[in-house]
């Protein structure tokens, strides 16, 4: 069990090391692109080069399904099957990036939200996304060596990579701004990082395949159809994840205008840093909580479900309202408040992705477990439901748009418990406790929340901005701790087993 928790808290350490950087390209540099980059220009690449090109060019699940079952091979000591399914993964997934690419490129022509720039605009758009779709077909192989090597639990080779990667991708985009290259400065920082973490992949794989793990990467036709089969089977999947992270921004800008596309962007950024964070964390934890399915432990993995429940429901009220409370003071300070649309829509948003937060563990349970079929035929309804939400409905107002994300979520999430409470089989009083731990910290929340956004001083300086956060989360944490025995039981154990955990041997 050490070996698991060592491997999952090495991955969440690094993970967040790679989203400070990730803050610093979301959200500290976004002053210096609305300087550098045209508003509407900025706004059609949030809705069409960013949004469109993750959509097109991903791997389609591929990525967790190799996560899935190498990590339950590999649990269960059946190292003769690591070979063939890696080295079968590497293969799908180059083919797969080649012909991603070329779909891509036939796409072009139909990009939308370009419609109201100028000629020179559109065309630096358009540029910067086939950019774009070079990056990432070039992450695409990578992210199939990395969840391989996630896979082996090799948490700090991993983590090693992607956040030199991530250190390219904003050294080159910063210097690019800061050299005139405006938004092409955003699509190199993108293709930057894809390149590091090819070439490096490559090499940190083959350096533990002959070192660590003695296994031969070798391809084979059984592995391929098994691996397509479910991979298959969540190829609706990843894409409705993608159009449902994506499906807000782009029917905004089709709706309302790439402008309020880029200041509803601009207004939520906050939000969904704080949800890179929590994904960053459940991510981290998934090739763990397969092994530790794949080692036939049922009991263990039924208690370190219930567990991470509480801890990301935790983790993400806490983020979250520090997010409601801090978001329009950091915004005045950050843009002078020409781009914040409201408290309601920043409240609005933080209930949507805390919802969503709760669905992600059930997910992951059944992700780990590998009910690719069920959790795709999920998504692909939800998704269908969102964008007819948004079509009928969005006109009336952006607030409508988080809205619809927090049905969505609700919808998806509940549906993904109950499948999970099949297997696992909570008990009246466990649901119970539940309820009630989660109740305390959606009302310890949203009283904090209320009482900071209606008594304290509003701020106007960077020091009184981080006095006020420092006061939120002491009130918050606190509140937690008093309001929940078993939250407080969890962060006891929790921090002494991952200290115990991270010991040299």
């Amino acid at each position: 069990m050490s070996g698991r928790r060592r491997s999952a808290t090495l991955a969440i350490l690094f993970g967040y090391a790679s989203l400070l950087i990730s803050l610093a390209r979301n959200i500290l540099f976004v002053p210096i692109y609305l300087h550098s980059i045209p508003l509407a220009e900025y706004g059609a690449w949030l809705a069409t080069g960013g949004a469109l090109a993750l959509i097109l060019i991903n791997d389609f699940g591929l990525s967790g399904v190799v996560i899935q079952k190498i990590s339950v091979n590999f649990g269960a000591g059946d190292l003769k099957a690591l070979g063939s399914l890696a080295g079968s993964a590497l293969a799908i997934g180059s083919l797969m990036a080649l012909l991603l690419s070329a779909l891509s490129l036939a796409c072009v022509p139909y990009l939308p939200g370009l419609q109201s720039l100028d000629p020179f605009q559109k065309h630096t758009v358009v540029n910067c996304f086939l950019i774009a779709v070079a990056a990432n077909t070039l992450g695409l192989a990578a992210t199939t060596t990395m969840s391989v090597i996630r896979s082996l639990q090799m948490a700090v080779a991993a983590g090693s990579i992607v956040l030199a990667a991530d250190v390219a991708n904003v050294t080159v985009t910063l210097l690019g701004l800061l050299y005139g290259n405006g938004l092409y400065a955003i699509a190199a920082g993108m293709l930057a990082r894809s390149v590091i973490m090819v070439l490096a992949g490559g090499i940190g794989l083959a350096i533990i395949c002959s070192r660590s793990v003695p296994m031969t990467l070798v391809f084979r036709w059984r592995a391929v159809r098994e691996l397509l089969g479910d991979a298959t089977r969540f190829f609706f999947s990843s894409i409705a994840m993608k159009m449902q992270s994506q499906a807000n921004v782009v029917f905004v800008s089709s709706i309302l205008g790439p402008s309020s596309a880029a200041i509803y962007s601009l207004t939520i950024r906050a939000h969904e840093t704080v949800m890179m964070l929590i994904s960053q964390f459940n991510s981290a934890l998934v090739p763990s909580v397969t092994h530790l399915f794949g080692s036939g432990n049922l009991v263990r993995f039924r208690a370190v479900l219930l567990r991470l429940l509480l801890s990301v429901a935790a983790v993400a009220a806490l983020a979250l309202s520090i997010t409601v409370i801090l978001n329009a003071g950091f915004l005045h300070l950050w843009l002078a408040n020409q781009h914040f649309l409201g408290q309601d829509l920043s409240i609005l948003m933080a209930i949507a992705f805390f919802i969503s937060s709760l669905g992600y563990v059930a997910y992951d349970a059944l992700v780990s477990q590998g009910k690719f079929n069920f959790v795709s035929n999920v998504f692909v309804f939800t998704s269908l439901l969102q964008l007819l939400l948004l079509g009928v409905f969005l006109r009336f107002g952006l607030w409508v748009a988080p809205i619809v994300s927090s049905i969505c979520a609700l919808v998806w999430g509940s549906w993904f418990w109950g499948k999970v409470n099949v297997g696992i089989r909570l008990t009246s009083a466990e649901a119970r406790g539940l309820f009630l731990d989660l109740s305390c910290l959606a009302g310890v929340s949203a009283a904090t929340a209320a009482g900071f956004l209606v008594f304290y001083p509003t701020v106007n300086s960077w020091w009184s901005f981080i006095a006020e956060g420092l006061l939120s989360v002491v009130v918050l944490v606190f509140g937690y701790l008093l309001s929940s025995s078993t939250i407080r039981t969890i962060a006891r154990e929790e921090i002494w087993m991952t200290l115990r955990a991270l010991r040299p041997t």
